[in-house]
């Protein structure tokens, strides 16, 4: 749980790495080669890497909604980066509002 006023850097995908270009690369594999070089959320790193859910988009929506969460971003896990067409659609809870306490929903989901 993180405390007001508490700032970090959330990292959930990488175009470049060392001077690489990883945009040739799907999803799933940049986020692999981002997860190696940096911090799991449970770190206390001011940079940190953000996990993600397959295949349970469905239920993390729904309680994304039942937390009054804004929603959740899907992305396909093979998807190439294109700056000519979007990666990701962001699918909004409709009754969204700005509540502060929220639950981590991704540790939920994992089990």
């Amino acid at each position: 749980m993180f405390h007001r006023g508490e700032l970090f850097f959330v990292a959930f995908d990488a175009l470049y790495l060392d001077g690489e270009d990883l945009r040739g690369l799907p999803l799933i594999e940049r986020k692999a080669r981002l997860q190696e070089v940096v911090p799991s959320r449970r770190s206390n790193a001011r940079l940190r890497y953000h996990t993600h859910v397959e295949r349970h988009g469905k239920a993390l929506y729904q309680l994304t909604c039942e937390r009054n969460l804004e929603g959740i971003v899907c992305k396909h896990r093979n998807g190439l980066y294109d700056m000519r067409r979007p990666l990701s659609v962001k699918v909004k809870n409709p009754h969204y509002t700005q509540a502060e306490g929220r639950v981590d929903l991704f540790e939920e989901l994992r089990g």
